[in-house]
């Protein structure tokens, strides 16, 4: 697992992470993103702003994780570090005993998705941005035909405005044209820990931008990680071995933090 800092900080010795790691035979992580990302409502689903709420279904318990815009502003952010760095997220080791391999982790985040879609593209077709979309959607780079004709404005800007349909599915890929960070030319410079990559501002839109909270990745757990602590070995000792005794075919490492 890569160290270094991430936008949630350094891991905590002594505390428990889910992680996805990277690997050289794995997957594009546009594979494992949700385009167009599925919204939901927090409260009906019983979420904490803080920790994991786990989410129960046939197959599996999964756990779904809300990615909060004080450490990652950008939905790009967390995508862009994950690819980097693959997944590291804390969790209470009450939540361990229910989970399998079978299990995802669902990340969610309070800017995933853009209720006026419409309004976005359309200022994006008026501004006249070079090359749009830069940043190909993640359903076209998977080759899912379907995800492009139903965002239409998204990628066929010779669309009439009155032509388009509201309300339309918002694209995982605008995230990346709608970028808090340092301008850099017509660019912007996003940092999320120590990972930097470039997108592009928010174009102008006549009306507000009207976020929703919404599911924008899902991603298998491949191992649990108990970080050392020198300080006290002898508990972080016990606590790997409580973990391992709670596992259900998941893999568990004492890592460095």
């Amino acid at each position: 697992m890569a160290t270094g800092t991430r936008g949630c900080g350094y891991r905590i010795r002594g505390a428990v992470y889910l992680e996805t790691k990277l690997g050289p035979f794995g997957q594009p992580i546009e594979n494992f993103l949700i385009d167009s990302p599925q919204v939901i409502d927090p409260n009906a689903l019983g979420m904490r702003p803080r920790g994991m709420t786990p989410l129960l279904r046939e197959d599996a318990t999964h756990l779904l994780d809300w990615v909060g815009a004080e450490g990652y502003p950008n939905v790009a952010d967390f995508i862009e570090e994950a690819r980097r760095k693959g997944i590291s997220r804390r969790v209470l080791p009450s939540l361990l005993g229910d989970l399998t391999p079978e299990s995802r982790l669902l990340l969610v985040h309070p800017r995933a998705s853009v209720r006026n879609a419409v309004d976005f593209w359309y200022a994006l077709a008026n501004g006249a941005r070079a090359g749009y979309p830069t940043v190909p959607c993640p359903s076209a780079i998977r080759g899912d035909v379907n995800h492009p004709n139903m965002v239409g404005p998204a990628l066929k800007l010779d669309t009439l405005p009155d032509e388009w349909t509201i309300p339309q599915p918002w694209c995982l890929g605008c995230c990346w044209h709608d970028l808090i960070g340092k301008p850099d030319g017509e660019q912007v410079l996003a940092t999320v820990g120590d990972v930097s990559y470039h997108g592009w501002p928010r174009p102008e839109v006549t009306s507000a931008v009207e976020y929703q909270p919404a599911l924008f990745m899902a991603v298998p757990i491949t191992s649990i990680a108990v970080i050392r602590d020198p300080d006290d070995a002898d508990k972080v000792n016990k606590l790997f071995s409580q973990v391992q005794d709670l596992l259900n075919g998941l893999p568990a490492y004492l890592e460095d933090a």
